[in-house]
């Protein structure tokens, strides 16, 4: 190692040594260096699954620069100020990843297809090994290249999923500190809620995405190879499965919109709950526990309806909690559909086969459509959960978006700091308002103000009036 090294290494060690919680230089990491075979194969990783006490810091190692949160926010927030569109923002930045993981994923879809084909030949083989072994193999090559790609999708779908989340919360973080003051909460998403439930709605939507013409396209050629082997009676099954997906339809539907009731008062929820521990601090400040006490107790047992704040923490509880019923027994209904499609498929198309075209079935064609069947119960079930994540994600993404387009404050050049007169802050008949126009309330007009060096002033009000703005 180089002098210079060896000195930047202990100055780093010296500093952090300082540090609250230890901190330290983390390894490289092994994906930057590896080869052509070890990234294929994913072998860089062995060292860390090779460790078997419990993962410390400084097991592991430090992040790459293309997975970093500023390298991501600062290409992210390029493009977000050009078309002011997360979407478009995104497909710009990350779109070559998301379509190969499409790709990718389509690939080991169709490869699933490979096993009813093998076994149908397997059960239908004469007792010729040679023809027996070409198909095994087939099979054996069909398995290894769909946990190839299925490990690979995944680990590309994680990373481009690290960055993704590490842009739009950088992001939000910097609209955060230049949004002005004058923005008004209604209708905006709270950033803890962006950061927490919408963040991973919007996560989840991006990976089932291609799941939305994936799970078609695969649901049309097995039913195309149900129709080889059964013939017209998988039009029966078409049948049902046609009803099931307009069934599903309306199921996500409506779960989206009790989704979007969900979020709305979950954020009503976090709003009362933030007013209530910033109105803690007042009441432990004068000692008033004591008489707000016996301010709501008279008011409950007298029976008076007013607005005070447990009421309204009360109300908002119970209103999420009916939203939330109203959610899950929807679900309950796609659980259903999960479960009761692929039997009704299955159930039409055999009876169709056995006792409207008076047909048998053999071995071959019964194994071969039962392993055709199970392949469309994955899609069948799936797609609409799919489509609820898809949905959840939009209602998700225009939170986010009202909250990305709220205006910034204006940049005005900022006083000198040290200033040498005797006067420190002028106001001549100021207007102070929360937003702008005319017969906005509370509004203060003709505000004169004269502070000197030396002088003690006091900026005095109610939780939520402006002091922290003003100053």
């Amino acid at each position: 190692m180089a002098p210079s090294e060896t000195l930047q290494n202990r100055l780093k060690v010296e500093h952090h040594k300082y540090a609250t919680f230890g901190l330290r230089v983390l390894q490289r990491h092994p994906a930057v260096s590896a080869s052509l075979f070890s990234k294929l194969f994913l072998s860089w990783c062995m060292p860390l699954v090779r460790r078997t006490h419990q993962l410390q810091m400084e097991d592991i190692w430090s992040l790459q620069d293309i997975n970093t949160c500023e390298f991501n926010t600062d290409r992210f927030a390029a493009e977000f100020d050009k078309n002011h569109s997360v979407v478009w923002s995104a497909l710009r930045v990350y779109g070559n990843s998301f379509a190969v993981t499409g790709i990718w994923t389509a690939s080991t879809r169709l490869l699933e297809l490979v096993g009813p084909m093998v076994l149908g030949q397997v059960v239908a083989s004469t007792g010729d090994m040679t023809h027996l072994y070409q198909w095994l193999f087939i099979l054996l090559v069909a398995k290894l290249s769909k946990a190839f790609l299925a490990s690979h999708t995944i680990l590309l779908e994680e990373t481009m999923g690290i960055r993704f989340v590490g842009a739009l919360k950088g992001l939000l973080f910097r609209k955060l500190l230049s949004k002005g003051t004058n923005c008004r909460p209604d209708g905006v998403v709270e950033l803890a809620n962006a950061y927490s439930s919408d963040m991973d709605a919007l996560l989840l939507g991006c990976k089932a995405f291609h799941n939305l013409w994936i799970m078609p396209i695969q649901i049309a050629i097995a039913s195309a190879m149900l129709y080889r082997e059964i013939g017209a009676a998988s039009f029966a099954g078409m049948g049902v499965i046609a009803l099931v997906m307009g069934f599903s339809a309306i199921v996500s539907r409506r779960q989206s919109s009790a989704y979007r009731d969900v979020a709305t008062a979950r954020d009503d929820r976090m709003q009362v709950v933030k007013e209530t521990f910033g109105s803690i601090l007042i009441v432990k400040l004068h000692a008033w526990e004591d008489r707000c006490r016996e301010k709501i107790l008279q008011r409950r047992t007298t029976g008076i309806e007013t607005f005070h704040l447990e009421q309204l923490v009360m109300t908002c509880g119970r209103v999420e909690l009916e939203h939330i019923w109203t959610f899950m027994v929807i679900a309950a209904s796609s659980i259903f559909s999960f479960w009761a499609g692929p039997l009704f498929v299955s159930t039409a198309s055999f009876a169709t086969y056995t006792v409207v075209l008076e047909l048998p079935l053999t071995a071959s064609k019964v194994f071969t459509s039962m392993a055709l069947f199970r392949l469309l119960q994955i899609p069948l079930s799936d797609l609409p959960m799919h489509v609820t994540s898809v949905l959840q994600a939009q209602v998700s993404l225009q939170r986010i978006l009202s909250f990305l387009q709220q205006p910034d404050k204006p940049m005005r050049p900022q006083p000198p700091k040290h200033h040498d007169g005797p006067t420190m802050v002028v106001i001549e008949n100021g207007t102070f308002a929360w937003d702008q126009g005319e017969g906005v309330a509370p509004t203060l007009k003709n505000v004169s103000l004269t502070v000197s060096r030396g002088d003690l002033v006091v900026v005095h009000g109610k939780v939520g009036s402006g002091k922290s703005s003003l100053c």
